[in-house]
């Protein structure tokens, strides 16, 4: 006889069969303190077509430097790069993250908005 399905049970089960792996890279740095949105969406940046084990460091890297969207902003393009060396397109990701940080600065008063309908209105500030 068949059972019913039950969420409950194969949820834990999932749990239980990914628990001996790494926490993925957004989770890890959320748990090191790397909590706001803005951190957040800088390190997803980051991520794109990049292993987890390069993402986490560079990110502490970039983050032990600049942290806010001020921060960041005041980095040159070069500069940034340099920080971003080790992972995929670090030249294009230094545009988008400084492109990013200079929107959150003009448009949101240097805060990014957790609201979909004002954060997808956000001018690009990037070439």
């Amino acid at each position: 006889m068949k059972k019913p399905f039950n969420l409950s049970i194969v949820l834990k089960r999932i749990e239980e069969a990914i628990n001996p792996y790494p926490k993925a890279a957004m989770f890890e740095l959320f748990e090191r303190g790397y909590s706001t949105l803005f951190e957040q969406l800088v390190s997803c940046i980051i991520s794109i077509r990049t292993l987890d084990e390069t993402t986490i460091p560079v990110s502490e890297k970039l983050f032990k430097i600049a942290r806010t969207p001020k921060e960041i902003s005041q980095l040159t393009p070069k500069k940034l790069e340099e920080i971003l060396q080790s992972v995929t397109f670090p030249g294009q990701k230094a545009y988008t993250i400084i492109g990013i940080s200079k929107a959150a600065i003009h448009q949101f008063n240097g805060e990014l908005p957790a609201d979909f309908e004002k954060a997808y209105r956000i001018k690009r500030c990037w070439p």
